[in-house]
């Protein structure tokens, strides 16, 4: 049997490549997500949506600070070490020895000026981490969404484009 140019179903069929474009996607963003659609005359204004992930990433960049706190376990076990080495082993070991356990006792001294003192500068640390990946992530997300919606727009135009080439060469529009 044969069947003529026209009863061949083609690969090329519009109403197939308008299946596989999906209704909405989702974009992620540094444990952030926002779901947008893929019709570009209802693609969302990309300003709310930056505002929101930069907030979002502000907001844990908060939490990560407020967690960084001194851990008083470590500075009473650091003083009690260095406490017991400087006071206690130092006077009764030989000179080999007496060097040693000065050295571990200023070293525990200053593992509790640190413990103490250094909160602040690891917060500072959190903050700008947290700044360098909201930066890095609004950028990303204004870039995809600029690049989202012009993909959108050009896969909409094919289509339409599609279909008139698929009329143009004979074949009906199965859609």
């Amino acid at each position: 049997m044969t069947r003529s140019f026209h009863e061949i179903e083609s690969p090329f069929e519009p109403g197939r490549f308008r299946q596989h474009l999906p209704q909405r996607i989702t974009l992620s963003v540094a444990d952030w997500s926002c779901t947008v659609s893929t019709d570009p005359e209802l693609f969302l204004d990309p300003d709310p949506l930056v505002r929101d992930l930069a907030a979002h990433i502000t907001r844990q960049t908060q939490v990560q600070s407020e967690a960084v706190v001194r851990r008083w376990p470590r500075v009473c076990g650091a003083l009690v070490t260095g406490g017991i080495s400087g006071l206690i082993v130092v006077p009764f070991v030989d000179e080999a020895w007496r060097g040693f356990f000065t050295l571990l006792a200023f070293g525990m001294v200053a593992w509790v000026v640190w413990e103490i003192c250094g909160v602040p500068l690891r917060r500072k640390q959190v903050h700008e981490q947290g700044d360098r990946l909201r930066n890095e992530s609004v950028a990303t997300l204004a870039k995809a969404l600029a690049q989202g919606k012009d993909f959108f727009e050009e896969w909409h135009e094919a289509m339409e484009g599609l279909t008139d080439l698929t009329s143009w060469g004979g074949h009906p529009d199965s859609n």
